[in-house]
């Protein structure tokens, strides 16, 4: 296998696998649940709104492309909460 060859297959690979994170994503954010750094699963809606705001800038800030998955899940459950005041 040539060296471009190589290249090719390990991009394929990376692809692969940010593809089946964002999938596994979407599917996550569907059903409002979080994940968080130390491996707990949380749904959104037990979170303190802090959490969720601190959650939203730490994506922003690492520039993370779940953010366009995720950010939407946050803001309906901050919503939600604005509405039941």
């Amino acid at each position: 296998m040539s060296l471009g060859s190589e290249y090719l297959a390990e991009y394929a690979y990376e692809r692969e696998q940010a593809l089946e994170l964002w999938e596994k994503a979407t599917i996550f954010a569907s059903k409002g649940i979080w994940h968080t750094k130390d491996g707990r699963t949380l749904l959104v809606e037990d979170m303190t709104t802090q959490h969720i705001h601190n959650c939203i800038r730490m994506m922003e800030r690492n520039n993370n492309p779940l953010l366009d998955v995720y950010r939407p899940m946050f803001e309906k459950e901050l919503v939600k909460r604005e509405d039941n005041g």
